[in-house]
């Protein structure tokens, strides 16, 4: 009986924990629509000829498409703060499109809500193949195409934001703020700002 108890109480516990993690994922649905329905247009496909996600001038272009292209992904949202001065900038200083809804977004919302990113839940990746940062063998392989992390990412029911790190190995790389807005239940992007480039 008492061991009947034991597996009572144990498979109880088992149903809190994955109860958590239910609610966890469905408190990151957003982002990870968001990641899933835009990651090719954030990243572009150009690696797919040139093996970079930053190919320089001179690089050589593949005779032939690999079937896939290994890239990490930092392991956690970066607070957006990081590029608070530039992120503020930017959106004062483009006037391609009104960006003080953004602004407000951005001012209003709460930040430093640094949180892991499961690479398994972004999966319209085309032919990327996704790593995480903390498997540094995967840049050392002759077919590591690059690097990317993640803001956190603000977002209300209509509108989002967040910027974008991609570099090359450490050679080269560029740092995006991305403007989203949602339409007909997809989160499409806006605009994009460039916030820096090396």
């Amino acid at each position: 009986m008492k061991k009947n108890n034991f597996i009572k109480l144990v498979m109880f516990f088992i149903c809190i924990y994955t109860c958590n993690s239910c609610i966890d994922d469905k408190q990151d649905s957003t982002e990870y629509s968001l990641l899933n329905q835009n990651f090719i247009l954030m990243l572009d496909t150009i690696a797919y000829d040139y093996n970079s996600l930053r190919p320089a001038p001179n690089s050589e272009h593949l005779e032939k498409r690999k079937s896939e292209y290994a890239i990490t992904v930092y392991d956690q949202f970066i607070n957006i703060q990081v590029w608070e001065n530039s992120i503020i900038k930017a959106l004062q200083n483009d006037v391609s499109v009104p960006n003080e809804k953004y602004i407000s977004l951005y001012n209003k919302s709460e930040k430093n809500n640094r949180k892991n990113i499961n690479i398994l839940y972004i999966k319209q990746v085309g032919l990327y193949k996704l790593y995480p940062t903390k498997d540094s063998s995967i840049m050392r392989k002759s077919g590591f195409t690059g690097h990317i992390k993640f803001s956190e990412i603000l977002h209300n029911e209509h509108i989002a934001l967040m910027v974008i790190s991609i570099r090359d190995n450490v050679k080269s790389g560029i740092e995006k703020l991305i403007l989203f807005e949602k339409s007909g239940g997809i989160w499409r992007i806006k605009n994009e700002i460039e916030l820096s480039i090396w």
